[in-house]
């Protein structure tokens, strides 16, 4: 099963498996063709962000296949994988 994350100026957002991608980056697409906008960017556990996406700001996608589950976002933080998380052979296969 593959994973996906989204990085948008640095920020990392890591996707529900349920996500549809292509229907995000087509919101991310018009975003941008429109001079900006807000997109809604959904995420694993319960937080749900709004981002200004404009001409010029960096966004990208990842697929990480074979990821373990992301842990339960904190609220009011992003969700976020920790080194500690990890072995030293798993950390350094990302």
């Amino acid at each position: 099963m593959s994973s996906f994350t989204l990085s948008v100026a640095g920020q990392t957002y890591y996707l529900p498996a349920d996500t549809d991608v292509v229907q995000l980056q087509d919101r991310l697409v018009d975003a941008v063709r429109h001079g900006g906008d807000v997109v809604a960017i959904p995420t694993v556990g319960t937080t749900e962000y709004v981002v200004l996406v404009s001409p010029g700001l960096p966004v990208y996608f990842e697929e990480r296949p074979d990821l373990p589950p992301p842990p339960e976002a904190v609220p009011g933080t992003s969700s976020a994988w920790t080194r500690d998380m990890f072995t030293a052979e798993e950390w350094d296969s990302f």
